[in-house]
């Protein structure tokens, strides 16, 4: 979930992670590997598999289910030798798919990754015929606006606007934060069947941000159907201390639920009455957002 600021952004669920070992001995490494745990395409394995593409998709597709990645599950997701995984990782590094951190050594998400995953969203015309209306709440709201789409039990901020007062909630782009605890998280899981959302979340408890952090499956089921009774989700410093936030699910005529409209502000300037205000809004934001869309 974003953060509320004056001039600084902290990125909530960032994890130290300790560095992989470095192999002491020297490898004979094969570049064949399985095809039938690359991917969940139904598509069937093309008749020439070149091997050394096929694992640096399969390294990307990682990024479907972490936000980071170890040399070390790496190795164990290929089946291959350390330098070989070290090799394809500094290919994905050199042309801006991947980074790594320099501390910790850990694999996360690069700018170009994150531009081919908005560009596709883009194409989606979800951004592109939601930002005059994020705009125009933004401008009448005087709060920060975001647009959300769901990755499996994540929801990744594709667009939005920070509000321009002093003291206001960031709009962090391109991160992607747990759903169950966002507000924009909540509305596109309450369109999900209770037995795929369970799916997402098979274990209690659920990680933790702040206390009041929905952690336990059966609280986690019961707000949904409050979302699918009202219309709309909210966040009252489930995700971060001192944020509060009210969203709705966008749907698409043909695909269902394609992203999530929110408003996030300060929990010291939201009462009751403001929140009710917001929830509105946000509702009547998403219908004429989806009404637009084409299937």
């Amino acid at each position: 979930m974003p953060d509320t600021k004056r001039e600084k952004r902290v990125k909530p669920g960032d994890d130290n992670i300790s560095a992989a070992k470095k192999s002491a001995t020297a490898e004979v490494e094969s570049e064949t590997a399985s095809p039938e745990s690359a991917t969940d395409s139904q598509s069937p394995a093309p008749r020439y598999m070149l091997e050394s593409v096929n694992n640096v998709l399969r390294l990307l597709l990682m990024f479907r289910h972490s936000s980071q990645i170890r040399l070390s599950d790496a190795k164990n997701e290929l089946g291959l030798g350390h330098s070989t995984v070290h090799r394809l990782l500094a290919m994905l590094v050199y042309h801006g798919f991947v980074t790594q951190d320099p501390v910790s050594r850990v694999y996360m998400p690069g700018n170009a990754l994150m531009e081919v995953g908005l560009a596709a969203v883009q194409r989606l015309d979800v951004r592109a015929v939601a930002r005059p209306v994020i705009e125009e709440l933004a401008a009448e709201t005087g709060e920060s606006l975001l647009l959300a789409v769901l990755e499996e039990g994540k929801i990744r901020y594709v667009d939005g606007i920070e509000s321009n007062q002093a003291l206001k909630v960031g709009v962090p782009v391109g991160d992607v934060f747990a759903a169950y605890a966002s507000s924009a998280g909540k509305a596109l899981l309450a369109e999900l069947p209770p037995e795929r959302v369970r799916a997402l979340y098979p274990r209690d408890p659920l990680p933790s941000f702040t206390p009041t952090t929905i952690t336990q499956w059966l609280d986690l089921e019961e707000a949904l159907d409050n979302v699918r009774g009202c219309g709309y989700a909210t966040n009252m410093e489930e995700s971060q201390s001192g944020v509060c936030s009210v969203a709705a699910a966008i749907r698409h005529p043909t695909r269902g639920a394609v992203a999530a409209l929110g408003i996030a502000s300060p929990i010291t300037r939201t009462n009751a009455r403001q929140l009710k205000r917001l929830s509105e809004l946000v509702i009547a934001g998403a219908e004429r957002i989806s009404k637009s869309l084409v299937s």
